[in-house]
């Protein structure tokens, strides 16, 4: 008589399978690729951080930027890590380690570079509300050339670190006079909130079987 259970078991398993794994929406955007006005360096021992702010606890599975690469380069892998109270010296709460790049190309900017939209996947990262920093470093390409992150002058503030000095990516373009944050686009990546509902309701299915087992 247990073979009803199996199959809501086996039900369940294909429930949680079927969730797709690009079932995310834009938790954080600073900006889509912008590909020609400038770009900062996350190779040869530079890397960049970008800021952002959570009103409360959320989930983080991903993160998109864009970057900038010699012709016929291809991205591979980025190191990246999220910090609190500081950029680059503050608390690490998420990451310090290597992440494998999915890159699509969008186009050759006026420079001769190849512009990407890179995207690499986060294990469920929960973070309380507060203030983040998200940098990116030891880019590694298919033939070992620079590689840079797209700048989109978002509301992010932005600073660089080039294994000395930390510095601040905020400049004014003397032409106009205007002001720019020098940050870089960027999207970080949640789950939909009906994603969520499924695996909740998936997992609660699955943990109820089990009790009725043990019985």
């Amino acid at each position: 008589m247990r073979t009803p259970h199996l199959l809501l078991l086996a039900m369940t398993m294909l429930l949680l399978a079927a969730i797709p794994a690009s079932a995310d929406s834009i938790l954080v955007d600073n900006g889509a690729i912008d590909g020609n006005t400038n770009a900062y360096s996350i190779n040869y021992g530079y890397s960049v951080s970008n800021s952002f702010d959570l009103s409360t606890t959320q989930m983080i599975t991903g993160l998109v930027f864009g970057s900038w690469l010699l012709s016929t380069d291809l991205p591979q892998t980025i190191d990246w890590q999220i910090t609190a109270n500081d950029p680059f010296t503050g608390n690490i709460v998420a990451g310090g380690s290597t992440a494998d790049l999915t890159s699509t190309f969008q186009f050759t900017n006026s420079y001769g570079f190849d512009i990407y939209s890179s995207l690499f996947p986060i294990m469920n990262v929960s973070l309380p509300a507060g203030d983040y920093w998200f940098q990116l470093g030891n880019g590694v390409t298919s033939l070992g050339l620079p590689m840079f992150w797209d700048q989109s002058n978002g509301p992010a503030s932005a600073s660089q670190f080039d294994g000395v000095n930390i510095s601040p990516l905020a400049y004014t373009d003397p032409l106009s006079s205007q002001g720019f944050s020098g940050s870089e686009s960027f999207q970080i990546l949640t789950p939909e909130p009906g994603t969520m509902a499924l695996l909740g309701s998936g997992l609660v299915l699955a943990g109820f079987l089990r009790r009725k087992k043990s019985r």
